[in-house]
């Protein structure tokens, strides 16, 4: 799919180079961050839409699960967004978190993830006030309900059907972030 995307990008003119990391796995999101910085190439839109899902009752959730979550759903953009500062820096870039609305509200079951989204609703707004005045806009995009594979994943588990008319397409959410990087560079956006 990630090579699909990649030759459909590139027919548009824009030059694609793909890599891949286990967000999961400290030492390949190091190793991809190191990659990135040592790139020749500027960087212009740092867009984080990885996530994992783990559900269950706060007594049942492991903590390994929770780490799991933690790891991906922030620690992740946070090693990427800080190893790639300085390159956005120099092109007054956009940092766009894609987060979910368990990034502020809470839901039975989700500990983990409600945690992780949270957190990743907090670094976004410090991250908005610290590069502001260095002309590097963050915005965060709080989608709801999405038509993806995790949510399709999340009704088999439990035993719900899953119709994906009935959420958000994901091109609705991909063409309200390219409009929102078409904003003018003076607009912050704290949620799409």
């Amino acid at each position: 799919a990630l090579t699909a995307l990649a030759e459909e990008a590139r027919t548009t003119g824009v030059t694609v180079r793909t890599e891949c990391a286990d967000f999961s796995d400290p030492k390949q999101l190091n190793a991809l961050a190191t990659t990135l910085c040592a790139d020749s190439e500027p960087v212009h839109i740092l867009i984080h839409s990885a996530g994992v899902i783990r559900m269950g009752a706060v007594a049942d959730l492991s903590p390994a699960d929770v780490g799991l979550q933690l790891q991906v759903n922030t620690l992740a953009p946070y090693t990427l967004t800080h190893a790639l500062l300085p390159k956005l820096r120099a092109t007054q870039g956009d940092i766009v978190f894609i987060n979910s609305r368990a990034g502020y509200m809470t839901f039975q079951n989700n500990s983990g993830y409600c945690m992780s989204k949270f957190a990743l609703t907090a670094l976004a707004d410090v991250l908005r006030d610290e590069l502001r005045e260095d002309g590097v806009r963050v915005s965060s995009v709080f989608p709801g309900k999405v038509a993806t594979a995790m949510q399709e994943t999340l009704h088999q588990e439990v035993e719900k059907p899953y119709r994906p008319e009935s959420y958000v397409d994901v091109a609705a959410i991909a063409q309200s972030i390219v409009d929102a990087l078409k904003l003018p560079a003076n607009t912050m956006l704290s949620s799409v």
